[in-house]
């Protein structure tokens, strides 16, 4: 919810089903964190899955201020979001 307040884009993870929405998710958190966690808890994720999502590097959060936002997504706001997720 704080990402889309504070880039404009509601919802922010925008995706048409739930494995949609993991997706848009791994696309900008990145892969390497997702994995971490189902390790750390012996997750297990579903192949399909897997074959889903790929591989991603997480986007830095600049990447989606644009003009319209730019006074709303200050660098104290986007550190707390990246503490957020």
């Amino acid at each position: 919810m704080f990402a889309g307040l504070i880039f404009r884009m509601e919802p922010f993870f925008h995706g048409h089903d739930n494995q949609d929405q993991l997706v848009k998710i791994v696309k900008v958190l990145g892969t390497e964190d997702l994995y971490a966690y189902l390790d750390k808890y012996g997750l297990v994720l579903d192949h399909h899955f897997q074959q889903m999502i790929g591989t991603h590097q997480q986007k830095p959060w600049k990447v989606f201020v644009t003009p319209e936002n730019k006074h709303i997504a200050v660098p104290q706001a986007l550190d707390f979001l990246d503490k957020l997720l």
